[in-house]
């Protein structure tokens, strides 16, 4: 079972406030790079998920991906492609959730923290949970701790944009995040953290439990998803090579519910590369954010 870093945060009723007064500015759509699955960039299919229709649908494809990021100085800025806009009367956003499953450790049975946007409470708003351990293991809609360690109004730290895609039949939406560097250090995410990613939707704002990306069906586990492992690099710096990568593997089938892999082929790693296997570093953003990705075989 997966434990986290202890923290020391200062809560203000319950839960740290962060974010600022007037509406976060994100970054160009050429800024963001895709997460990836397998080979490959995060994709989805459309109608996947029971219960997960429209809004609650991710999808994505090679050219249009279903998850991407980006990064500043300030923020780190995270975005998924819907199937039909999430924005409702009065601005608001559904009364369900949106996230980003985010694993700290390398143990892809548990995550430590999710990153949340969600309208079921009275105000649309942008969350940071922790999961320090996990009840159920390898089970994304296993709930994070509330309160939130951080909350955002969505109005300021986030958004609902037009994708100009129609993977999903109809006209995609983005549904965008922002949240501050300084306040994701308080919950042991740094520039330079190596990360595993997992993007869904859900009924709660602190677990997913609909549809999640590079499954296709219901329910699913974890590590049943061939993630990409990223590291943002704030220093920048010439792209490196990873070390000579083993046959690929065949993506893996998920769990419960036979929800199928759709990422593309895996890739074994030469045992010289050492215990976390062979990396490519590829710079993003000059002088600003670079990513480093692991492509691995899933053992379901």
């Amino acid at each position: 079972m997966s434990r986290s870093t202890s923290f020391l945060v200062i809560l203000v009723a319950g839960v740290a406030l962060g974010g600022r007064a007037s509406a976060q500015t994100f970054p160009a759509p050429s800024a963001y790079v895709p997460f990836t699955c397998g080979g490959g960039p995060m994709i989805d299919a459309v109608n996947d998920t029971p219960n997960a229709a429209g809004a609650l649908d991710l999808v994505g494809t090679n050219v249009a991906p279903a998850g991407s990021h980006a990064a500043d100085a300030q923020f780190l800025y995270l975005r998924m492609r819907l199937a039909a806009t999430p924005a409702g009367g009065g601005g608001r956003i559904g009364p369900n959730g949106w996230g980003f499953e985010i694993d700290l450790d390398g143990d892809r049975s548990t995550y430590e923290v999710i990153i949340s946007a969600s309208g079921l409470g009275a105000n649309d708003v942008v969350g940071v949970y922790r999961h320090p351990t996990a009840a159920v293991l390898d089970d994304p809609a296993d709930p994070a701790m509330t309160p939130a360690a951080f909350t955002y109004m969505f109005t300021s730290n986030g958004r609902v944009t037009n994708a100009g895609t129609g993977v999903g039949g109809g006209t995609d939406a983005f549904l965008e995040i922002a949240v501050p560097w300084n306040d994701l250090a308080n919950v042991g995410i740094a520039p330079a953290t190596p990360v595993y990613v997992w993007a869904g939707s859900s009924t709660v704002a602190n677990a997913l439990d609909l549809d999640l990306a590079c499954f296709g069906g219901a329910g699913g586990h974890l590590s049943g998803i061939d993630v990409g492992r990223t590291t943002p690099d704030p220093t920048g710096g010439a792209g490196g090579t990873g070390g000579t990568g083993g046959g690929g593997g065949a993506g893996g089938t998920g769990g419960t519910g036979g929800r199928t892999l759709e990422g593309g082929l895996g890739c074994s790693v030469s045992p010289a590369s050492g215990a976390l296997g062979s990396f490519a570093i590829v710079v993003l953003f000059a002088g600003a954010v670079a990513v480093r990705r692991r492509y691995f075989r899933s053992s379901r």
